[in-house]
């Protein structure tokens, strides 16, 4: 079976998390890695788990604006290919708010959650864009998507490989109505429609209250209109953050 990795997002607690990925999936199925990522340790906006609805905190803000150790993150995950971008979250406000130029006059838009929220679909776009260099390198049997900063406590279970839907964790609310995008893995046919969710981020999301409706709601609907079936994973993670503490999603 051919298999991709593709992570995206920022390598920000990497460090506490390759081993475990390295032991418990890639060790088990190896395949093929493809980095999309940040030139910044963390994005500068705030999140549910820090300080949700102020500001980034000084002690948060020094670590975010550090560059990774891109050469040993090249020497340990020997990546197919690597992109580095420029973050789009440290840009001045004008620039960044470019992209969402239709929502700069939303009530919405003044709320301090807006920011970040409306900063998914920079991931998204880079999510979309790795995804297509993948399938071009091979025809991948399974393609696996994920960040850099999970710690897989658990080991991959081959059988969730033979399974036909969107295979994914439970999400932070561990209830059945939302589905997680930390990280999941399914065939390229429906790994592509998933990718494809940024060309309908404002449709589900960005068109709505976007900072009350939580992003999971918004990939649940679009995965169910799609006839895109939901599994739930047996993998067990958790995610250390850049304040120390973790969160758990099992």
């Amino acid at each position: 079976m051919k298999i991709a990795y593709i992570f995206v997002g920022h390598f920000r607690t990497w460090e506490k998390c390759y081993q475990n990925f390295f032991n418990n999936i890639y060790n088990v199925v190896p395949g093929d890695i493809f980095i999309d990522t940040w030139n910044k340790t963390n994005c500068s906006t705030t999140s549910w788990w820090n300080n949700w609805d102020g500001e980034l905190d000084e002690q948060s803000k020094n670590i975010s604006q550090q560059t990774p150790d891109f050469k040993q993150i090249v020497e340990i995950y020997k990546p197919n290919i690597i992109t580095i971008n420029n973050d789009p979250s440290w840009l001045p406000e004008d620039k960044f708010w470019a992209y969402n130029s239709k929502y700069k006059n939303s009530d919405a838009y003044k709320h301090s959650r807006s920011k970040s929220k409306l900063a998914i679909k920079y991931v998204l776009q880079s999510l979309h864009n790795m995804f297509n260099i993948a399938i071009k390198t091979n025809n991948y049997d399974r393609i696996f998507c994920l960040r850099p900063d999970i710690d897989f406590t658990s080991t991959i279970n081959l059988e969730e490989l033979k399974l036909p839907g969107f295979v994914t964790s439970s999400s932070r609310y561990n209830t059945a109505k939302y589905t997680q995008d930390i990280f999941y893995h399914s065939s390229p046919e429906i790994i592509k429609i998933k990718t494809e969710f940024v060309n309908h981020v404002d449709t589900y999301w960005y068109d709505k209250d976007y900072t009350t409706i939580d992003f999971e709601a918004a990939l649940n609907e679009y995965l169910s209109d799609n006839k895109v079936p939901i599994i739930n994973s047996s993998l067990l993670f958790n995610i250390p953050r850049i304040n120390n503490c973790r969160s758990t999603f099992n």
